[in-house]
């Protein structure tokens, strides 16, 4: 894996901490519903599917990487 690689998971590890800390899911958790489903599940799933999304972007394989299969 190269540096570039190994930076942006160090990073999207820090926003993953950044985005499930108490005082930001302080923020969504209120008794306010979209279409029935309290707004703080909803940020948990958006956050999730956000960071899964990243990750795939930055984990994806490209021809110039190196296989260790």
């Amino acid at each position: 894996m190269n540096r570039k690689k190994e930076t942006a998971l160090l990073l999207t590890l820090v926003l993953s901490f950044l985005l499930f800390n108490p005082p930001i899911l302080q923020i969504f958790n209120q008794l306010r519903f979209v279409a029935g489903i309290p707004i703080l599940y909803l940020y948990f799933f958006a956050a999730w599917l956000l960071l899964i999304g990243i990750l795939a972007w930055i984990l994806r394989k490209t021809p110039n990487d190196s296989s260790n299969e």
